[in-house]
């Protein structure tokens, strides 16, 4: 589906944006007798932090579409409603209006947003998505929700990174003999390497964010492979 910028409406612009900044951080500068560094730091982190969310949403405007109905390929979409959608950015949540479009009644509903920006799971910019996929792939969602809010950006819920890899792995599945084979295509065999070792091994892991008791069920078998190629 071919779609075009949208045409919406900002509450402040960006210059603005930028001058509600400098005048936060300048009030800050004019704490430092009276305020501890550790809070100022804390502080100014959140101050850049919320200009970024509000610079990721206009981004995010962009690629909306705000029309009664559009054509595509030889079908007609129609707005069927225009709401307020929250979205996981790397600066964190980010809300704002989007439009819905359908090509017959009762159908299914299309996101040109989600559909421009290639929203993963209709949730995760392509970058949020990919930090909270390394966190989780490291540590359990529980413990990644954690990390998260320590890095003071983005705060995604255990829920959030609990689903996320599932619902992944599903479209995985789903085409992993395709997704397999591009994978081998533009994988490289280093060329000082003279012999190729493959080991295979099982490990229990929780499924429950690591809160298992003795003789719980949740309990499940994870397979693990390794290519190692030794010169």
């Amino acid at each position: 589906m071919s779609l075009s910028h949208a045409q919406s409406e900002t509450t402040i612009s960006t210059s603005q944006l930028f001058t509600q900044l400098s005048n936060s951080v300048k009030s800050l500068y004019n704490q430092t007798q009276q305020e501890a560094f550790a809070n100022l730091e804390i502080e100014l982190h959140q101050k850049f932090a919320e200009a970024e969310r509000q610079c990721m949403a206009k981004l995010l405007e962009q690629y909306d579409w705000n029309y009664p109905s559009f054509f595509s390929g030889d079908k007609i979409y129609k707005k069927v409603s225009r709401n307020k959608k929250t979205y996981m950015t790397l600066a964190g949540n980010v809300t704002l209006e989007r439009s819905l479009y359908r090509t017959e009644r009762n159908g299914s509903t299309h996101c040109p947003l989600e559909l421009n920006t290639g929203l993963i799971e209709g949730f995760w910019t392509p970058q949020a998505a990919k930090q909270a996929i390394h966190l989780v792939s490291l540590n359990t969602p529980a413990d990644s929700e954690q990390i998260f809010k320590e890095f003071g950006l983005m705060s995604p819920s255990k829920s959030s990174l609990d689903r996320l890899p599932k619902s992944l792995n599903e479209h995985w599945e789903a085409n992993r003999l395709i997704l397999e084979k591009k994978l081998l295509d533009v994988f490289e065999i280093p060329k000082e390497a003279t012999m190729c070792a493959f080991s295979l091994d099982g490990v229990m892991i929780s499924t429950r964010y690591a809160q298992v008791l003795p003789g719980d069920s949740r309990w499940y078998e994870a397979c693990c492979g390794t290519v190692s190629y030794l010169r």
